[in-house]
């Protein structure tokens, strides 16, 4: 009983994952989009992530950091 009840725990873990890699002109056609529209918010939500991955001494991909001083994400939700 315990070994079914662990099976299908671990099977529920288990879920579909969908992830796919925008061009430029993919996110810049996201990033045009009128505020408050789903395309807006997709490109609220890209800029927030690499906000986020690369701002910090100890974060960064291939050895790139983002320095913001004094910088927010809604300042940069403005720039987008």
């Amino acid at each position: 009983m315990k070994r079914i009840l662990m099976v299908m725990l671990v099977m529920s873990w288990a879920s579909p994952v969908w992830a796919a890699f925008n061009t430029g002109n993919q996110l810049i056609a996201f990033c045009q989009a009128p505020k408050m529209d789903q395309g807006d918010a997709y490109c609220f939500g890209y800029m927030a992530a690499a906000f986020d991955a690369l701002e910090g001494a100890d974060r960064g991909v291939d050895g790139y950091t983002f320095c913001h001083p004094g910088v927010n994400l809604n300042q940069v939700r403005v720039l987008s």
